[in-house]
Order: structure tokens, then sequence, then C-alpha cells
């Protein structure tokens, strides 16, 4: 009968081994992958910047009279564009060549001022395709 008993206790501590083990291994169940964050993108596309003449004398009067100052015009926009992961605006014509004289409708040519407060307001790019590219030449 010994012998029966001590049978039965090395098969129980075997069985009690191989439920351990197993408890312990890692599960084949697939888990759900975790939900991924939110994430935003926001871009700010705008339309024409166009240079009319009444816009390059208040440019000029906001620049002292000596130099072109668009940023005042942007102020109530400038947290829209600044906060933007892309800005992007529209540039209605050209920027005049060095020596060339600024003009406004109907074949513009803005002060190389501009593309300064582009930059400074936040825009991250412009386009130029538009019906006015080829105003200058």
């Amino acid at each position: 009968m010994r012998a029966s008993g001590s049978k039965q206790r090395a098969v129980a501590i075997v069985l009690a081994l191989v439920v351990v083990s197993l408890a312990l291994l890692p599960s084949n169940a697939r888990a759900e992958p975790p939900e991924p964050e939110p994430r935003t993108f926001t871009a700010a596309l705008t339309g024409d910047l166009i240079a009319h003449d009444s816009i390059n004398r208040n440019a000029k009067r906001f620049g002292g009279g000596t130099d072109y100052d668009y940023r005042p015009m942007f102020e109530e926009v400038r947290p829209i564009i600044e906060e933007a992961d892309l800005a992007i605006c529209s540039l209605e014509g050209p920027i005049a060549p060095r020596g060339r004289k600024y003009a406004g409708s109907p074949r513009f040519a803005s002060p190389a001022a501009i593309t300064r407060s582009i930059r400074d307001v936040g825009y991250d790019r412009c386009s130029v395709a538009t019906n006015h590219s080829n105003d200058q030449g």
C-alpha cells in the first residue's frame, strides 16, 4: 500500500507542476490592440492676397512711409494662421522685380515686403498659380 500511496503522491505532484506550468505560459489568445490616440491636423487655406493700390498705400503707411508692412492688415486672422499646422495662401500677382514700379489692378506687381509680412503672420507656403501670375511678363 505504501508504494501505491507514494505513486499517487508523485502523480499528484507532477499534475500540480503541469497545471502551474500551464498557468504561467503566455496566453495564445490575441489581445485587442490599444485604441490609438486621436490625432488632429489643421490647415488654413486662404484665398487671394492681392495688393491693390489702396492695400499698398496702407502698407506703406504702416511701414512708416519708407517701407511696406502688411502685417497689421492680418491682425484679425493672425491667430488662426499661426495655430494651423499648415497655412497656405493664394498670392495673387507676382512680386515686382527690383527697379520696377509696384502696380495694382489690372496688372499687379507687389513689393517684396509682402513676402516678409506673409511669413511673419505665420503662413508656411503660398500658391502663385493664379490668373495674375504672368501680369508682369
